[in-house]
């Protein structure tokens, strides 16, 4: 597999090891260790795989899965993004090369679901730089062809405010936040900042709502009322990382 198409297909640097390559993905467990990905060329599909090193990190931080039974949630995470947890530990998926990007997305997917459930083994909080890079990921998936901007222009709000974002894609701005009350306080005033200034320039927040959901349904409804936003669910349904099977 060629690095050069395959960092250009995902945004995201690679280094060939033997016939695959290793993915350099911006994610990481609680204690810091990276989230590995590894693809292979497998005939017209493209092999993604984790090669066990997500459950030898859990086992270091003090998991016991030496029993099989112990594996069931994380294959039920696994199931969930339409991947699995092979007989040997490895989360896998296989997935058509003209559509390789899906594929990819589906397995980082899973495997940040085990980076939160090990958070939520240890009661660790999300990073919300973490939640920015996973956005950005989901957006590539959902709007391929749109380029994504992690460091988009501050431009002025009616005030004379400068105004920051995180992601730009096709002209529109995307914050990424957690459901907290300080965060939609300073995303509303984003909304009027930009609706009133002379910048005619869209606005989108994503909520994540994999932790707190009754929380984040609150925020979404909130911030509703003035402008877009979306449940980071959601997102991630519309970038495909999900099976449509689980829409139902």
């Amino acid at each position: 597999m060629n690095c050069d198409n395959f960092e250009q297909l995902i945004g995201m640097r690679c280094n060939p090891v033997g016939d695959a390559v290793g993915v350099v993905t911006p994610f990481a467990f609680p204690d810091g260790d990276g989230i590995e990905v590894f693809a292979q060329q497998a005939g017209s599909q493209v092999h993604f795989f984790d090669d066990g090193f997500t459950l030898m990190h859990l086992h270091g931080v003090g998991i016991d899965l030496s029993d099989t039974k112990h594996w069931q949630p994380l294959r039920a995470i696994a199931g969930l993004h339409g991947t699995t947890l092979n007989k040997q530990g490895v989360f896998e998926i296989l997935w058509p090369t003209d559509n390789a990007a899906h594929g990819f997305a589906r397995l980082v997917s899973t495997l940040l679901g085990v980076a939160a459930w090990e958070r939520e083994q240890a009661g660790a909080s999300q990073d919300a730089s973490w939640l920015v890079d996973e956005v950005a990921m989901y957006l590539r998936q959902w709007k391929p062809r749109a380029l994504v901007n992690s460091k988009p222009p501050a431009v002025k709000g009616f005030s004379g405010k400068m105004l920051t974002f995180d992601l730009e894609v096709g002209g529109q701005f995307i914050d990424a936040i957690n459901p907290r009350g300080q965060s939609t306080n300073a995303t509303i005033r984003k909304f009027v900042e930009l609706n009133t200034s002379v910048t005619n320039r869209e606005y989108m927040v994503i909520v994540d709502d994999r932790t707190n959901p009754e929380a984040a349904k609150q925020e979404v409804e909130i911030i509703g009322q003035v402008g877009v936003a979306w449940p980071m669910s959601k997102l991630i349904k519309a970038s495909g990382a999900i099976p449509n099977r689980t829409l139902q």
